[in-house]
């Protein structure tokens, strides 16, 4: 009888959710659960044998584990708390230690936390608390869980230091108002009592908490409601960040920028104001020097005259972006709003580079849509100088080939225009990962270029700049070794009054027939369709009009009028 009941108190302790040993009086290991290897790391086994003190001691420094064993008796079993070490951690568990009924020299050490039931931990009410307490004390931030009345039921170490509690568990039953300022004690109440009615977290709220006898900190806080297993509240769990360093550095930062902007606005103001007395003189030394340059000079005295226009002249051009770009930055450029000829502003800041494009053997062409309205409302002035610096740009760029500005509508509604204006260029290119930086301020697309090349690198940002606050638009687009194309789109106004356009002038040459002679393609295929558009019959070639006359090229349109002389006759252009 006795053995079966060894054997069924065998297999009881097999199927024990909970780790436990069997040792001898002596304290050497005879059995151990497959629970208990787990919680210490060592296969059942391998424990057998082995002494109890080697794995566990008494949480109570001053008791013996071994004088422990020699006074458990049966009817007088031990608890209290064993500690062990799990990697290099102490860990303290409670067990109790009861001695065998069939053998007085066996006893059972039972843990009482933390049983395993299929292979997972499940952790006891107490021992959950536990863990909960000291996870939250191993927080910098404030945590606190509340009753609905109000009161402190849960603490953490953050809160209880930031509360200045004489000790732990003081604040316990107690409420914020007693421990805070009035306002911060009405506004908490105020957000609390908003979640716990709503039932839904209040997140990454900022507010000014104000301990009795300390000074204010800013904290960002997470308010949830928190429900028992019937989905009833039962109360509110807090957790505060202390944010008053931040705020205090973001202040800094605020301060700073402000400063800064201050100081920016202050350089641009000046710049703004001095943009007549810094221009002035410049004007005057290029004035001066063109009279003198008409009087009787000698050859050294003119040589030396050209060089102070020229020099004077580009110092002028990188003052003017200078000025003009602090006057925007400054919000003091005002737009004008007049009527002004489209096509003669054009022509008049594309013939401001002939002599330069010629000196570079660079042909220029402008090719105009003549379905664009004559007379347009808006700011030539600065219309003229996105243009100029455009074209500025792209003769600056381009070492060899051909710079086409092109006009066109590509869009017309009641009383306004949008107007297309697009340079492009057989320049050298920009390499794709510096496009984005073309418009940015003192920015070139190279290093190298500005050495090369010279330029503020403002000229592009004005560009972008002027753009936006006519209520258009910059792009570009850019090949290295094949050009670049910028494109602005702007909206103008168009008067009700237009003159008459040059089509209905010049309807009366109806069928004349025109020959084009020009070398450059480019040139021939916008003579070409301006011929087209005014009604005009017209033949291109790249060669001189006598050679023409022995090879005509072949007629691709019927002229308008029958001709009975031998040879055709045409209108060169």
């Amino acid at each position: 009888m006795q053995g079966t009941t060894r054997a069924n108190t065998g297999s009881l302790a097999q199927v024990l959710p909970w780790p436990y040993l069997i040792c001898g009086r002596d304290g050497v290991i005879q059995r151990a659960n497959a629970h208990l290897g787990r919680l210490v790391g060592e296969r059942p086994e391998a424990l057998a044998g082995q002494a109890l003190e080697r794995w566990f001691t008494l949480d109570q420094p001053e008791a013996q584990l071994g004088e422990v064993l020699t006074k458990t008796l049966s009817g007088k079993a031990w608890h209290g708390r064993l500690s062990y070490h799990s990697g290099g951690d102490r860990v303290a568990i409670e067990v109790v230690i009861e001695q065998d009924p069939e053998d007085t020299g066996r006893l059972w050490v039972m843990a009482l936390e933390n049983p395993i039931i299929n292979g997972q931990m499940v952790m006891s009410a107490r021992s959950e608390l536990h863990l909960l307490q000291i996870l939250m004390d191993h927080t910098i931030d404030y945590v606190f869980f509340m009753d609905l009345e109000g009161r402190f039921v849960i603490t953490n170490t953050a809160f209880q230091n930031a509360l200045k509690v004489a000790f732990p568990g003081q604040e316990i039953g107690r409420e914020l108002r007693e421990f805070v300022e009035e306002k911060t004690a009405h506004e908490f109440a105020e957000t609390s009592a908003m979640v716990l009615a709503s039932g839904r977290p209040l997140l990454n709220h900022v507010s000014q908490f104000r301990f009795k006898n300390d000074s204010g900190h800013w904290v960002q806080s997470n308010q949830m409601p928190v429900f028992d297993q019937h989905r009833k509240c039962i109360g509110l769990v807090c957790v505060s960040r202390d944010i008053t360093q931040q705020r205090e550095y973001e202040e800094k930062l605020r301060t700073a920028v402000r400063q800064a902007n201050l100081a920016s606005q202050a350089k641009s103001d000046f710049l703004a104001n001095m943009s007549h007395e810094i221009r002035t003189p410049i004007n005057g030394i290029i004035g001066m020097s063109e009279l003198c340059i008409e009087t009787n000079l000698t050859v050294e005295q003119r040589g030396y005259l050209q060089s102070v226009m020229s020099c004077s002249n580009t110092l002028l051009s990188l003052i003017n972006d200078i000025l003009d770009f602090s006057k925007i930055e400054a919000g003091q450029l005002q737009l004008e709003n007049i009527n002004f000829n489209f096509l003669n502003c054009v022509e008049e800041t594309v013939g401001q580079f002939s002599f330069q494009t010629l000196e570079k053997k660079l042909e220029l062409a402008v090719d105009f849509d003549t379905g664009l309205p004559q007379l347009v409302r808006g700011d030539p002035t600065r219309f003229k100088q996105i243009l100029y610096n455009l074209l500025s740009n792209a003769i600056k760029f381009t070492e060899k080939g051909e710079i086409i500005v092109s006009v066109k509508s590509v869009g017309r509604e009641e009383g306004q225009a949008k107007v297309l204006l697009t340079v492009s260029d057989t320049g050298i290119g920009i390499p794709a990962s510096r496009i984005d930086l073309l418009f940015q301020s003192f920015t070139q697309a190279d290093a190298s270029t500005t050495r090369k090349y010279g330029g503020t690198g403002l000229g592009l940002a004005i560009c972008k700049k002027l753009s936006e606050l006519m209520g258009g638009t910059i792009r570009v687009d850019s090949k290295m070794g094949r050009g670049t194309i910028f494109e602005v789109e702007l909206p103008f106004g168009v008067p009700t009054r237009q003159p008459a356009l040059a089509s209905v002038r010049l309807a009366r040459l109806k069928g004349l027939r025109v020959l084009i002679i020009d070398d450059n393609e480019t040139n021939r295929a916008i003579l070409t369709k301006l011929c087209e558009q005014w009604g005009f019959v017209s033949e291109g070639t790249a060669y001189g009009l006598a050679r023409h006359m022995e090879h005509p090229a072949p007629r691709h349109s019927k002229p308008a009028s029958r001709n009975t002389s031998a040879r055709p006759i045409f209108s060169a252009i």
